[in-house]
């Protein structure tokens, strides 16, 4: 099914899944999470005239809302950006599904007046590519910025579960790379940790270096970029 974000009914589908905004169904359905089957009970449903609940069309909107917020926190100088197109474009967006970061292969997504940047290798990228082409704009970072800013990325840290390891890993990140840490979700599984970090870093060379460095660590076995909306131990989840 190709979903045209113009579609009368778009808002009524993605309150039927409770998702708040197109980049999280693609993503979805990249992963296979959404049921295709009910896609087809919903376009069933609109063929016999039904409408969605008041109540489901109410908190749609409050999650959309707040997705938006969040969009509005993560806004580009477009300095940052050549673009390869000649409309005025007001709003430069970080996609959050992959959290693109200077130095990254990007491609740009046109939506209203404003563009959403995604990294190219992001599935919910790859779905626009397939379905909305002509909604792709080429992008690149500028190789002389006017704007200095940090991007919010995460790493996935997996090592043995020693008592002060966690103390370690955000001293080594704060003290030693200098890196603000926004956020951290750790799990002990099987004397296994999973923690996922999310902090800022200047540009993917410094994403590198971080990377590299933490590995070195003793008892930490992998350092990896991770999805921004990754859990802990998300393998074993299902």
């Amino acid at each position: 099914y190709a979903l045209d974000e113009q579609h009368p009914y778009i808002k009524e589908l993605l309150a039927y899944f409770m998702v708040p905004y197109m980049d999280e169904f693609y993503l979805r359905l990249a992963r296979k999470q959404v049921n295709v089957g009910k896609i087809t009970d919903f376009i069933s449903l609109k063929e016999e005239g039904k409408e969605i609940s008041s109540e489901y069309i109410e908190e749609w909107e409050r999650r959309h809302d707040g997705m938006r917020k969040r969009y509005q926190d993560q806004e580009l100088d477009s300095g940052l950006l050549e673009m390869g197109t000649d409309q005025n474009l007001d709003h430069y967006v970080i996609a959050d599904c992959c959290n693109p970061v200077r130095g990254d292969e990007i491609l740009a997504y046109s939506q209203g007046d404003g563009v959403i940047i995604h990294r190219t290798s992001c599935e919910v990228a790859i779905g626009f590519s397939s379905q909305h082409g002509d909604r792709i704009i080429r992008a690149k970072w500028s190789k002389d910025p006017q704007q200095e800013v940090t991007f919010l990325t995460s790493l996935k840290i997996v090592g043995v579960d020693k008592q002060g390891m966690l103390a370690e890993l955000i001293r080594v990140i704060t003290m030693l790379m200098k890196l603000n840490i926004n956020k951290v979700t750790i799990e002990t599984q099987d004397g296994l940790f999973e923690g996922l970090f999310h902090l800022y870093v200047s540009n993917t060379q410094e994403l590198e270096e971080a990377i590299e460095r933490l590995k070195t660590l003793p008892h930490v076995y992998t350092v990896s970029r991770a999805s921004a909306k990754a859990q802990p131990f998300d393998f074993d989840r299902g």
